[in-house]
Parts: structure tokens; C-alpha cells; sequence
């Protein structure tokens, strides 16, 4: 079909009436925005959205980085005043899928040989110096309300102190049974963001171990509960110098102990 033409008269007459109905200026100014507004608003929205796309891909990249390696092997290092005391060891710290964190892997180590070291005795071998030795841990590891418990609990005044049996040939020996963290359960969806990028340290543990005290001829055993409240704090792995803040403020036993059957 041959497409129709106009002579100029009958264009001008249509330019005419357009202009006299507006649709000249409507017409105009919508081919203005189509031919040049639009292509700038659709370069500008393109730009926007690729500067959003970009820090939500870094945010993901840094998000994944972080998250890797799973196992992270980090030293940790304890300084010692006197190291003829002591002797260096390599010790495994994670040793169960629990533990999130490297934080939480060596907190659980301090607290397990802050519990045997306040519940274990040998009094068949203990002197003094060891008795002032063990004091001197649980002080310098338990703040100072929690160390003041500690020696209401160790006083002779106390008739359930294992003080009492200092000299005699009796031990008590803790076996570990079960170590959970007390966590946060957050419902809040930005709260759980938060804990998928920054993992908080849990401050409370619950502690189940068995305790054998052998003497005068007899083996007891009995099964305890213990809730440790604890402050520590977090570890920087560019620093191996750090000190580690590592302090017991509260001491419970939930439970008498029960007979181990």
C-alpha cells in the first residue's frame, strides 16, 4: 500500500491546529524528553545500580574471605614471669564442631584447666608450695570477688572444704563430660545478620564433669554441673604479642552432685 502524501498546504494547516488545541507543544515536549532526557535518566539510572551492584559484590567477596579458611590454625601465646616454671607445649584447640570461633576454642581451653585446677586435688602429694601455687592460678585468673568465694570455700572455717584433708592420702580427679556455651538466641533477622558477620563470644558455660575421690580405702564418684561466667577478650591474629583477658566472675555448681551409678 502506497503511503499517502500531504501537500505543504495540508501540513501547514495541521501545524496550525495543533498549535491552537496545545497538541503542537505537548507533542514536542514529549519528543524532547524521549530524544534526549530519556537516554540521560537511563544512563544515570545504569550508573546508580552499578555502584549498588559493586558494594554489594565487594560486601560478598569481603563476607567469603572472611569466612575462609574454616580451620584457621593461629598461635597463641601466653607470657610467663618466670619461665623457669614453665614449659613450652603445642596444644590442638578445636577440637569439636561446636566451637565458631578461635576465641571460643581457647576460651574452652582456659575454663577446662581453670575447673580442673579448682576442683582437682592431691593431697597425698600437695605442700604448701603447691597449695600457694594453685591459690595464685585461681587469682590471677578470677576476679576479685570471685577469688574472695573461692577462699570462703577453701577455709577450714567451711567443714565441706577439701582443705581439710590437706595431708592425708586422699585425690580427687575431674573427668569432663560436657561443655556448652550458654549463646543468644537472636530472633531479629538484622540481629542474625549481625551475628553471621561479627560472631559475639558467649559469656556463660555450663561445665558437666565427674568427680572420683579416692581415700581410706574408697573410690566416690559423683556427677557435677558447673555454670561459669567468664569475661575475654577478642584476639587480633596480626598481633601475636596481645595479653589475653581472661577473667572468672562467677563460680556455681548447679547441682550437690549425684552418685555416679
Amino acid at each position: 500500500m502506497a503511503k499517502k502524501k500531504y501537500s505543504q498546504e495540508e501540513y501547514r494547516e495541521f501545524i496550525q491546529q495543533s498549535v491552537s488545541d496545545g497538541s503542537f507543544f505537548k507533542d514536542s515536549f514529549d519528543w524532547y524528553v524521549f530524544r534526549y532526557v530519556g537516554p540521560i535518566c537511563d544512563r544515570t539510572w545504569l550508573f546508580f545500580i552499578t555502584i549498588a551492584s559493586s558494594i554489594i559484590a565487594y560486601a560478598l567477596i569481603v563476607m567469603i574471605m572472611n569466612a575462609f579458611p574454616i580451620v584457621q590454625k593461629t598461635p597463641i601465646t601466653i607470657k610467663a614471669k618466670d619461665t623457669v616454671l614453665y614449659y613450652p607445649k603445642i596444644t590442638a584447640l578445636r577440637d569439636s564442631k561446636d566451637l565458631r570461633t578461635i576465641e571460643e576454642a581457647v576460651v574452652k581451653h582456659l575454663l577446662i584447666n581453670y575447673l580442673k585446677e579448682r576442683e582437682e586435688f592431691d593431697f597425698s602429694k600437695l605442700n604448701t608450695n603447691a597449695l600457694n601455687r594453685k591459690f595464685n592460678i585461681i587469682k590471677n585468673n578470677s576476679t576479685a570477688s570471685e577469688f574472695r568465694r573461692f577462699q570462703s570455700m577453701m577455709s577450714l572455717n567451711n567443714n565441706s572444704s577439701p582443705i581439710r584433708n590437706f595431708g592425708k592420702n586422699v585425690t580427687r580427679k575431674v573427668a569432663i563430660q560436657s561443655f556448652s556455651f550458654k549463646r543468644k538466641v537472636n530472633e531479629d533477622f538484622i540481629d542474625k545478620a549481625k551475628e553471621f558477620v561479627y560472631t559475639q563470644i558467649p559469656s556463660s558455660v555450663d561445665i558437666a564433669y565427674k568427680v572420683q575421690i579416692a581415700g581410706a580405702g574408697k573410690v566416690i564418684q559423683r556427677n557435677y554441673i558447673a555454670r561459669i561466667s567468664f569475661r575475654f577478650s577478642r584476639i587480633d591474629n596480626r598481633n601475636l604479642n596481645q595479653k589475653i583477658d581472661f577473667k572468672v566472675s562467677d563460680y556455681k555448681i548447679l547441682n550437690n552432685g549425684q552418685n555416679n551409678k
